[in-house]
């Protein structure tokens, strides 16, 4: 039977897209609510977060360095280093009630991710949308 042993208590709000970056050996995820991309090195036990100004629902990891990130107000593409984030496409403007939730890549690079409708009962206007390499982002399904 596998032992689970908690490796950081992060108190996170919601958290989210975990990702594995196997160069660094470290594990990027976000934390929703609270608008942070963590990144956490197991061997220090080191856990730092970048505040993205506003709901942080998915992130996944970029070949050229940096991230690119589904925020709540569009795709972003984010500086590990710095921060700073530069917005690639607004997504859902007209749906101030909806929010980027989780995200995946796929193996041809392309980055997939999710709304989530934040009002109560759920309205049945979420979407997918895909991300490719060029940084076209497109309406998949909704």
């Amino acid at each position: 039977m596998a032992k689970v042993e908690c490796v950081l208590d992060a108190k996170a709000h919601l958290g989210e897209s975990a990702v594995w970056d196997a160069q660094e050996g470290a594990l990027f995820w976000t934390d929703i609510d609270a608008g942070r991309v963590h990144r956490f090195d197991p061997a220090t036990g080191e856990d730092t977060h970048i505040e993205v100004g506003e709901k942080a629902g998915c992130v996944a990891l970029r070949r050229k360095g940096g991230a690119v990130l589904g925020a709540a107000s569009g795709v972003y593409t984010l500086d590990l280093v710095t921060g700073e984030k530069t917005l690639v496409s607004p997504v859902e403007a007209d749906l101030p009630y909806n929010r980027f939730n989780d995200g995946a890549t796929d193996r041809q690079g392309r980055f997939w991710m999710g709304t989530y409708s934040m009002v109560k009962p759920q309205r049945p206007d979420a979407a997918f949308y895909r991300l490719d390499p060029d940084h076209t982002v497109s309406k998949w399904r909704g």
